[in-house]
């Protein structure tokens, strides 16, 4: 399995990488969503087996990413936010809204290149 570094940055504050605080992997598909406190929930792709994780996208979200939940049809991504962590308050982001944000994707079938099963679904926008 590979490791990205700092794949959600760095704290302003003190220099040590920012969390991840929440993980969700799209069902029958090579699709995993990250979350954190840096603004961003971050789509990433598993290339190679699984070996290697790629950037796939980013989604602007402000707040600590406290939940992440793919539907079970794919098409949608909900996303928890808070203005503090969900297991405690060390720190608060006051311009935050505790809320639920449901991103709406597009699944699509890409042609795999050296695989014997021909096809496999990934994500190909937010819309």
């Amino acid at each position: 399995m590979d490791t990205v570094r700092l794949a959600h940055g760095s704290s302003v504050a003190n220099g040590e990488a920012n969390w991840i605080s929440a993980v969700a992997s799209l069902l029958n598909t090579d699709v995993i969503a990250s979350g954190s406190c840096d603004g961003f929930v971050r789509l990433w792709r598993l290339v190679g087996s699984g070996k290697v994780i790629k950037p796939l996208m980013e989604i602007p979200v402000e707040g600590f990413v406290n939940g992440l939940a793919f539907s079970s049809d794919g098409k949608r991504l909900f996303v928890c936010v808070g203005q503090e962590h969900r297991l405690g308050r060390w720190w608060t982001l006051k311009q935050a809204k505790n809320r639920t944000i449901v991103v709406p994707l597009e699944v699509v079938e890409v042609e795999e290149k050296k695989s014997k099963k021909g096809k496999r679904k990934s994500v190909n926008k937010v819309e």
